[in-house]
């Protein structure tokens, strides 16, 4: 599933005009890849990296006040023209993160609002094609052997030791 899910994003993101002086990469809460712009051997570290580092940032989040499961975190770590920026999405009710590292940006916040569409958008079209996938699923599992009874699977099979 997980190949199928990266295949989807690569397919999303090939049509995504991303900047050169940003890297994506995207990561679910175990902290394996599924999609980078990074080179392979830097975005296993990233994720794992990005990984802990949102799980870290959830737990001490339990320290503020009145906080409640509502609110909407996201992650930004940067200075006033460079920084990363992790931002929590939804596929199927199961948390993933868009990461993004970026330099010589003169307005990050305008990037951080791309991001937070971007994750948008993916959300959208990876659960439009993940029930798409599961009905392709579903139909080959529909018309094999249905309504076949355990004796005709028995002379179907019968052959076998002879």
């Amino acid at each position: 599933m997980k190949d199928s899910l990266s295949k989807m994003m690569n397919d999303f993101f090939s049509k995504e005009k991303l900047s050169s002086k940003q890297q994506i990469f995207i990561t679910g809460r175990e902290g394996i890849i599924l999609y980078s712009t990074m080179e392979n051997k830097d975005a296993v570290h990233a994720g794992v990296l990005m990984s802990g580092l949102w799980q870290a940032a959830n737990a001490l989040s339990d320290f503020i006040p009145q906080k409640n499961k509502e609110d909407f975190f996201r992650l930004s770590f940067d200075t006033s023209s460079k920084g990363l920026y992790i931002y929590p999405f939804f596929i199927q009710k199961e948390e993933y993160y868009l990461g993004a590292t970026y330099f010589d940006k003169l307005n990050p916040g305008q990037l951080k609002l791309k991001i937070q569409n971007l994750a948008w958008k993916l959300s959208k079209y990876l659960d439009k094609e993940m029930k798409e996938y599961k009905n392709i699923e579903t139909k080959r599992d529909d018309f094999l052997f249905t309504d076949i009874s355990d004796d005709e699977m028995d002379r179907l099979f019968s052959f076998v030791g002879h």
